[in-house]
């Protein structure tokens, strides 16, 4: 039987490796093609600052790929009360594989005040989900996690300053979410009403990724399943050691003392995050259930 999954395996392999082909966007012109490209929408509202174009600022001052990127204007500081987004189009040509966007990114944004956030939809743009605290995201990582902030209306984004050039992948697990035959992702730059005069947000070098096997090697972690930090202060992460025989977290239930449910889950892919910020300091508990086993965890919240 094992034998016979590795067959399979590698034959699933070799036809997307035969079929399927990365898609890429870095601004230049020549990878416009209908072919393989990633497609960029800016939004047509009059407000919206994102251009596309040579950067001329202090930090941004030159694209990853020489000479354009995407930018909060390309001269000017970002402005106050101003929400701008694009969105970019990936095709899904085999919806049963895992979807891995990658980009890279400068940021120079008022901590804690102004926000980058980024949405995925499945449903071409009619609902989208936060990406960066989704349940079906698989993995992502390439950026500083000090650059994560939560904002009390639209969840977690970027916030900050990182003056380095960030590859960030955001890789997704289509199995989990359905079908589809194209994915749309928004990035939207938000800000607030104090004036920082700073750069915003920079992004170049998209690429589209589609693959069975997950893109980065994973780190082995303990044979149980790890709730962290405790005591939480306002992100609570969950990790399960992956095995040959564990394939999905089936429930998870956060409860009170009392037992009543706050929040509940469906078939969620680990590593998964959730925001506890809104409940007050306490003891809560967090019920687990995977295909090999169910398990309670204390989970404390303390505003610090």
């Amino acid at each position: 039987m094992k034998k016979l999954y590795s067959i399979l395996t590698l034959l699933l392999a070799l036809t997307i490796q035969s079929q399927a082909q990365d898609y890429s966007q870095y601004f230049d012109g020549a990878d416009t093609s209908i072919y393989n490209s990633l497609f960029v929408y800016p939004d047509t509202a009059a407000s919206n600052i994102w251009q596309i174009g040579v950067p001329q600022k202090i930090i941004f001052d030159s694209a990853s790929t020489v000479p354009n990127a995407i930018v909060t204007d390309t001269i000017n500081s970002y402005p106050v009360n101003n929400e701008s987004s694009f969105v970019v189009k990936l095709p899904v040509d085999f919806w049963w594989a895992f979807m891995a966007l990658q980009w890279r990114q400068k940021l120079d944004l008022e901590d804690h005040h102004d926000a980058g956030y980024v949405y995925f939809s499945m449903d071409h743009g009619l609902t989208w989900e936060n990406a960066l605290e989704s349940p079906y995201v698989y993995n992502q990582y390439g950026y500083d996690p000090a650059n994560l902030d939560t904002f009390p209306t639209n969840g977690i984004a970027f916030s900050g300053i990182d003056s380095s050039w960030r590859d960030v992948w955001l890789c997704l697990n289509m199995p989990s979410l359905g079908m589809t035959d194209t994915l749309y992702y928004k990035f939207t730059f938000a800000s607030d009403s104090s004036d920082s005069h700073q750069e915003g947000w920079m992004l170049d070098n998209f690429i589209g990724h589609i693959t069975i096997m997950h893109p980065v090697k994973e780190i082995m972690k303990p044979d149980h399943i790890n709730v962290y930090p405790n005591p939480a202060k306002d992100i609570v992460n969950i990790e399960i050691q992956k095995s040959k025989d564990f394939r999905v977290i089936q429930k998870m239930e956060f409860t009170d003392q009392k037992g009543s449910i706050l929040r509940s889950w469906q078939d969620v892919t680990p590593p998964f995050s959730f925001d506890v910020t809104k409940y007050a300091e306490g003891m809560y508990f967090l019920t687990i259930t995977t295909n090999l086993k169910s398990e309670l965890h204390p989970v404390i919240i303390k505003k610090y």
